[in-house]
């Protein structure tokens, strides 16, 4: 093995000894190590610019990389892992959102399928309604025309018949009649009652409204006196007496004083026979209603 010194490049024999031979032969010679302080320090500046060197341009480089790489893969894995959670947030969000259209579109359903049940049975309850009511307007129309033309027959027919019974009674009127008459007429006051009497004794006394006396027939003098006289035995103070004929009245005469009256005539009894029908008319179509 070759050992050589070598310092700052100096090669020199009187300087570079062989250690090998230093070493064999120790008790000849004492060893002695050159130390060059200069060198050792150069070596160390070296060693340490080197190290610099490294780092600036071959190490901190790679470990900047290598930093920037894994804050890359950090911050990929930063958003992917937010992406994820995004999605899954908009995933469950859009399930949620699906749940509720579902629960809505069938609540809507039902309510929809409810309403149209409803405006159904609305629309058919007012048709049937509107129904009836025409049924009934109808039928309440053709019973008033029913009745009208039943009422214009019963009318027609009653007046027809009052007439002929006029008719008849006038014919059938002769003196033998006008006797009867006055003696009814004299026998209704001879029958007056006390409330008639005042009443006639009031009229009586006043001169505006005389007292009058109607028949359908043109009454003697000794008529007129019969009835004159019975009168005063009933109206001792009255002051005048009027006689009239009234071709209105068949077979019939009558006293007459300011709404007050005594009388007989066949009209009453058919005035009274009308009224009757009448009623019995009204009676008969109101219960038809």
């Amino acid at each position: 093995m070759c050992c050589h010194l070598l310092l700052c490049r100096r090669d020199d024999s009187a300087v570079c000894q062989s250690l090998l031979e230093l070493y064999r032969r120790p008790n000849q010679w004492r060893l002695t190590v050159l130390f060059d302080w200069f060198t050792f320090a150069a070596q160390i500046i070296n060693f340490l610019i080197l190290m610099w060197l490294l780092k600036r341009f071959l190490y901190q480089p790679v470990l900047n990389a290598i930093d920037a790489r894994e804050q890359h893969i950090v911050d990929v894995l930063s958003q992917t892992e937010a992406s994820q959670r995004q999605a899954a947030e908009q995933q469950a969000l859009l399930l949620q959102k699906n749940a509720a259209f579902d629960n809505d579109k069938t609540a809507m359903f039902a309510q929809v399928k409810d309403q149209a049940a409803v405006q159904l049975k609305l629309q058919l309850d007012c048709a049937q309604q509107e129904v009836q009511s025409k049924r009934k307007q109808w039928l309440k129309t053709l019973r008033e025309e029913q009745q009208a033309l039943a009422l214009s027959i019963y009318q027609r027919t009653r007046q027809a018949v009052m007439k002929l019974t006029r008719q008849v009674l006038t014919d059938l009127s002769d003196s033998d009649m006008e006797i009867q008459m006055v003696k009814v007429l004299t026998q209704r006051i001879s029958a007056m009652t006390q409330e008639q009497r005042i009443q006639f004794t009031q009229i009586s006394a006043d001169k505006n409204h005389p007292l009058i006396v109607k028949c359908a027939f043109i009454l003697s003098p000794e008529q007129q006196s019969e009835i004159t006289q019975v009168l005063l035995t009933q109206l001792p103070n009255h002051s005048e007496l009027t006689f009239m004929q009234d071709a209105n009245l068949i077979g019939g005469i009558e006293l007459l004083g300011n709404g007050s009256k005594i009388s007989w005539n066949i009209t009453d009894y058919l005035s009274e026979l009308d009224l009757n029908i009448e009623h019995l008319l009204d009676h008969k179509f109101r219960s038809q209603e």
